[in-house]
């Protein structure tokens, strides 16, 4: 799989909207017109299991951390790239801050 295709696919699945949360390879798709079905299902697939991982990770993150949020990032960084390497600067900010705003909204922060 390419990274750049990769983070593309997280991109979209993070996008908030009415494409919240909806499967991306449609999208995908049309960026990507060479890419078959199959290969869409598991960009989808990868992509949503990176951003799930994420989401997941930021509270644990910020316990430990005990409120210092850089060192929160730090560790959430640590903890995402460790899995899925190939994932952005920016496609982490935009996790970490996404994760951060669903803790704060559902009470676990």
């Amino acid at each position: 799989m390419d990274e750049r295709t990769l983070n593309i696919g997280l991109d979209l699945a993070m996008e908030f909207g009415p494409n919240w949360l909806e499967p991306i390879q449609g999208r995908l798709g049309k960026r990507f017109p060479q890419l078959s079905p199959i290969e869409l299902d598991e960009y989808d697939r990868v992509c949503r299991e990176a951003m799930n991982f994420g989401h997941n990770q930021v509270v644990p993150c910020e316990r430990e951390s005990k409120g210092d949020r850089h060192a929160a990032f730090e560790l959430f960084k640590q903890n995402v790239l460790g899995c899925y390497p190939w994932v952005s600067k920016d496609n982490l900010d935009h996790m970490y801050s996404q994760g951060w705003y669903y803790a704060m909204k559902d009470g676990d922060l």
